[in-house]
């Protein structure tokens, strides 16, 4: 028997009872929503999207902590220690310095805007591709020689200066004041790296407190001369920490390692010390929760499925009679699952197009642009494929196994 012969079997089988057919579409689609739903958000902090276009080839030592025999402290690496011990690297074509986003606020017209600030060097242009709208980014000079300048965000140049050109423009931050030399996109605070609403040089900081920490809230990411290079910039700066005191003699034993951004929030979930990363582990528990997510509308799928089956019991009796194999049958209820369940795959992709769409306007994370492409729509056509063997096969091996006797009889009772 044909493909094609099969699939006009399984559409007739399907529009026979159109209430079955119709529950189970809904299952898979409300299924399929929330799963590529939530692996566009996986995709939008993981994946390599503007304006993180570099990290193939890039790692970050972004979670460190210093310990002692009173316990310890853990949190970024201190600028004092990426300073001292991080600044040649081999094989690394750039790096950056910069914290991680601090809030601040300012006033316009007496009214509070509450604002996230990100303090970084020159090379943080270089490493992050922010799209520049108006001017240019400060520069490594304007870092070293400590000048007051800034790059805004958009939605923050409209909030602070009531839009229209903005370079050469003044505004104040929590009591300092900057001078903007550029406009850049928008970016959603999911993209923790290079993420703010104003970017300032470190050095403009207050205090020159930072200098002197091992363990503060700062980030560094190296972008090697290639791939190829990683491994090996990896083994350095681990074995730059191992070998490092912290001069605070409470918590002298220093802990971290350079990592991915997947590789460090698993550093940080699953490692007590953060001495190690475990992204095993992390990836383990997302699939475990997708799995666990899907189980249980696939067991619901699964009882309707035998219903379905159990009412054809005389058309397979009649084949077995005739002497259909029992992998005939099996392929065929098999078929059948999964032109439902890629039906359904189908609409719920089309359901998560609109909710994604209504989570970005929503404003619930300013600036967020989550979005279908080809690794969201993978991930939802596997999980189509994985729901429908998962709620397919045990009907389709049960009513395959039936002796013709037993089918003609109208099926196990």
């Amino acid at each position: 028997m044909s493909l094609g012969h099969h699939l006009k079997l399984a559409g007739r089988v399907l529009l026979r009872r159109k209430g079955f057919t119709a529950v189970s579409l809904f299952t898979i689609a409300a299924t399929l929503l929330v799963v590529s739903t939530a692996a566009a958000l996986l995709d939008e902090v993981f994946g390599n999207r503007p304006p993180e276009t570099r990290l193939e080839r890039a790692v970050g030592l972004l979670a460190m902590g210093s310990y002692g025999e009173r316990g310890g402290q853990s949190s970024g690496p201190g600028y004092g220690f990426l300073d001292r011990h991080m600044r040649d690297l081999p094989e690394v074509a750039e790096q950056t310095f910069f914290t991680v986003p601090n809030r601040a606020a300012a006033y316009v017209d007496g009214e509070k805007v509450n604002l996230f600030v990100k303090r970084t060097d020159g090379a943080f242009w270089r490493v992050f591709d922010l799209r520049f709208l108006e001017g240019a980014p400060f520069t490594d000079d304007d870092e070293r020689d400590r000048n007051f300048v800034a790059v805004v965000s958009v939605a923050m140049r409209d909030k602070l200066l009531g839009g229209g050109p903005a370079v050469g423009r003044w505004i104040e931050v929590d009591g300092q004041r900057f001078r903007v030399t550029g406009v850049v996109e928008d970016v959603a605070i999911v993209k923790l790296l290079p993420a703010a609403d104003v970017w300032v040089p470190i050095s403009t900081a207050r205090s020159e407190r930072y200098k002197s920490e091992y363990v503060g809230g700062f980030m560094a990411v190296f972008v090697a001369d290639s791939a190829a290079a990683l491994p090996g910039i990896r083994a350095e700066i681990g074995r730059r920490i191992r070998t490092t005191t912290s001069p605070n003699r409470d918590f002298p034993v220093l802990a971290g390692g350079a990592d991915t951004k997947f590789e460090a929030v698993s550093r940080m979930l699953f490692a007590s010390r953060l001495d190690q990363s475990h992204p095993g582990n992390l990836r383990t528990l997302l699939i475990g929760l997708g799995v666990l997510f899907m189980l249980l509308p696939a067991v619901n799928l699964t009882n309707l499925n035998v219903s379905r089956a159990a009412e054809r019991a005389a058309e397979i009796g009649v084949r077995r009679a005739f002497g259909a194999p029992r992998r005939a049958l099996l392929g065929q209820f098999l078929l059948e699952n999964l032109v439902v369940s890629l039906l359904g795959g189908a609409l719920g992709f089309l359901l998560s197009g609109l909710t994604l769409a209504a989570i970005n306007a929503s404003g619930l994370v300013p600036h967020l642009a989550l979005g279908l492409n080809l690794r969201v729509a993978g991930w939802a056509l596997a999980g189509a494929v994985f729901f429908s063997l998962l709620s397919g096969l045990w009907p389709a091996y049960r009513m395959s196994r039936l002796a013709p006797s037993t089918a003609l009889a109208g099926g196990p009772r």
